[in-house]
């Protein structure tokens, strides 16, 4: 298996994340090999994928949207053709399974609840009392992160958990602040990131006590949690079968 992040020539953080995921999934013995690579300033997928000695490889993309990333670059890095992406491959006499981006999972919403209740409940609030606020990273030239948040925030909202559930974008409206002044009570913010990365370790973060907003649970990054490697398992499972049932 290999877990494949964005990555960053600047901050190593992000890198150090998806390695920490992989050592988790490694401890399960699910797999023969599992390895991690980045698009940019970490171990390159090609040479991750020459580093494997398994004819069949998982590939799991830790991106929150499927999108230019994902469509283009993701099978590009892996010598495939954009039209085999997330379809099974041969290529260099193995077989590569791309898989969905992990931010498009089913699963996500119920762990994105899961930590926002959670973090409520430490201050004494009820999650029917309060607002859960998605923060997806958005683009001015493409709807794939958009089309993502509005997808784990409508599956939240038909859990019936929050008050309301509203979703606020870094780079396109309805931005961050924006939305911010429109809500009032107390609010569970979550980031629809891979990565506790510059976005929401700092940006966020800025744009939060910019605002002034004093009644903000901010849980961070959704791809940072300890769960996501539980969560990559049960993806597996919804896109080959269950690898726990295989072992």
């Amino acid at each position: 298996m290999i877990l494949v992040g964005h990555g960053s020539v600047r901050c190593p953080g992000p890198g150090r994340q998806i390695e920490r995921h992989a050592e988790a999934l490694a401890r399960r013995d699910l797999f023969a090999e599992v390895r991690t690579a980045t698009l940019y300033g970490g171990l390159p997928p090609g040479e991750a994928m020459r580093s494997i000695e398994s004819e069949s490889v998982y590939v799991m993309p830790m991106f929150m949207c499927n999108g230019q990333y994902i469509r283009d670059r993701m099978p590009e890095a892996f010598g495939l053709s954009a039209a085999t992406a997330q379809t099974d491959a041969r290529t260099n006499g193995r077989t590569v399974h791309l898989c969905p981006p992990i931010g498009l999972d089913p699963g996500l919403a119920g762990l994105i609840a899961k930590r926002a209740t959670e973090r409520l409940a430490e201050r004494g609030i009820s999650s029917g009392d309060a607002n859960l606020l998605l923060i997806g990273h958005g683009s001015p030239t493409g709807s794939a992160s958009r089309h993502a948040t509005e997808a784990q925030a409508l599956r939240v909202r038909e859990m019936d958990v929050f008050d309301r559930v509203e979703t606020a974008y870094l780079e396109e409206p309805p931005a961050l602040s924006d939305v911010l002044e429109t809500l009032s009570g107390p609010v569970a913010a979550v980031a629809l990131l891979a990565t506790q990365g510059p976005h929401a370790r700092e940006d966020i973060c800025r744009l939060i006590a910019d605002d002034g907003f004093a009644e903000i649970v901010y849980i961070g990054a959704i791809g940072g949690d300890e769960a996501i490697p539980e969560l990559i398992l049960e993806s597996l499972g919804r896109y080959c079968g269950d690898l726990r049932d295989q072992a």
